[in-house]
């Protein structure tokens, strides 16, 4: 029961992501990569919830993470953050991680929107898929964050993206659908960025649910044989200099909110949807500074 209980809270705070099924990576190469953990409590009878790895998130400042919405949107805002998440960093290993200052705030976008489609949605009966609008959300930390090789800032600024622009995507996910705990290594891949636009003509047989959400200017759609699983969720999609003529450093281009409803890396390509970082960039400036 006290395995079951931890699968549906990670169901609830991580849907799937992206970087299943990735090679497995050093944190140098996506230093600025963080695992925003659920702190465990005791329950009515007396046993202990442990902690656990529910997202990913991304260090943009000294005392700043960003993540997505829906990893953070069942916590109890009125009660201390610190007491319900923390932020952990620097290191390949989960197991190895150095926690970061204790979670001052949380600040979740004011316009998030979150739905469940169902082909019979009074009864929630025979799932589609997950919309979401605005999935974004900020955490501040008590204190500076001390950085160095492994622990970074990720650059929020930088030219748009163009057709074929590298994109790499991080993280600490479950490898499979039915898998009981997520991969304690941390993962990553590339692909090929393409246009919304494009996407939506290449999936226009094959997906034809997505279009709609493609059409979100919020939207960042991803084309990929990864399929996603818990725990990627929040982390960061990167457009890399080395492989985008256009970029001079790594940059934020997007943050992962959908997946499919098999993780499993099948060699199929399906396409999932992000948080287009560039959009909240004045909301972003206005809640930190930076």
């Amino acid at each position: 029961m006290r395995l079951l209980n931890i699968l549906l809270l990670l169901v609830l705070i991580a849907p799937p992501a992206h970087a299943s099924n990735g090679d497995r990576i050093d944190i140098t190469q996506a230093p600025w990569q963080v695992s925003v953990q659920a702190l465990g409590w005791l329950r009515p009878d007396g046993s202990i919830v442990p902690s656990f790895h529910g997202c990913g998130g991304s260090i943009i400042g000294t005392r700043w993470i960003v993540t997505a919405a829906h990893c953070l949107e069942w916590m109890n805002l009125k009660a201390p953050p610190y007491k319900q998440i923390r932020v952990a960093a620097g290191a390949s290993i989960l197991s190895d991680l150095t926690q970061l200052p204790l979670v001052e705030r949380v600040y979740l976008h004011p316009k998030y929107f979150h739905k469940e489609h169902y082909v019979f949605p009074k009864h929630k009966f025979l799932f589609l898929y997950e919309e979401f609008d605005n999935d974004i959300a900020l955490i501040e930390l008590s204190k500076d964050i001390i950085f160095g090789d492994t622990i970074q800032a990720i650059a929020l600024d930088g030219a748009e993206l163009k057709e074929n622009d590298a994109l790499f995507f991080s993280g600490w996910s479950m490898q499979k659908a039915n898998d009981e705990e997520v991969d304690p290594n941390l993962r990553g891949f590339s692909i090929p960025y393409h246009s919304n636009n494009n996407l939506i003509e290449m999936m226009k047989e094959k997906e034809p649910l997505m279009s709609d959400q493609l059409t979100h200017p919020d939207t960042l759609g991803i084309y990929s044989t990864f399929k996603g699983c818990p725990g990627d969720s929040g982390g960061p999609v990167v457009r890399l200099p080395q492989h985008s003529a256009n970029a001079e450093v790594p940059v934020l281009v997007g943050i992962p909110r959908t997946g499919t409803a098999d993780c499993s890396n099948d060699g199929e390509l399906s396409v999932t949807t992000n948080t287009r970082v560039s959009m909240f960039r004045t909301w972003i400036k206005e809640v930190t500074g930076i």
